[in-house]
């Protein structure tokens, strides 16, 4: 299946404020299938207590379309995947709450120094004063993504 291109800048303007990868000794096929596979995403993702498809995708259930609720600590997320080219990537947009606006998240599995690695990207605008804006990009963002990419390679590993 050729790769199709995403261009970020067609979803969102907001910039880059995380780019997070984990390389992981499984094939990409097998990285694909955990990382969509929604349904578990509560078992990888830090504080992600659920996660219900509210509309199925235009060609499938999870696809481009696609529209779901994660239940984020005490706070519902309403998302929608924009861009979905198995085995290679999918984005998803969160709709502008409390915390972020403008945001697009970017879940990808690519060869990095030879290995196949689980990407993260996320960019947004973070909200609130100052403190807040700063605990969002320098703090809580960083320390969510990173936890997901080892709570990620945790699971692959104890499949």
């Amino acid at each position: 299946m050729k790769k199709i291109d995403l261009n970020p800048r067609g979803f969102t303007n907001s910039p880059k404020q995380m780019d997070l990868s984990r390389a992981l000794n499984f094939s990409k096929e097998e990285i694909w299938k955990e990382i969509v596979d929604y349904k578990n995403m509560t078992l990888w993702f830090p504080m992600i207590k659920s996660v219900e498809i509210t509309k199925k995708g235009e060609n499938q259930e999870f696809g481009v379309g696609c529209q779901r609720e994660c239940k984020f600590g005490n706070d519902l997320f309403e998302e929608e995947i924009l861009h979905f080219d198995p085995p290679n990537k999918y984005a998803f947009k969160i709709k502008d709450n409390a915390m972020i606006k403008d945001h697009l998240a970017i879940f990808s599995v690519e060869e990095i120094n030879g290995k196949n690695s689980f990407r993260f990207q996320s960019y947004f605008e973070p909200q609130g004063n100052f403190i807040k804006k700063y605990m969002m990009k320098k703090v809580m963002l960083p320390f969510i993504g990173k936890k997901a990419l080892k709570n990620f390679g945790k699971k692959l590993n104890n499949n």
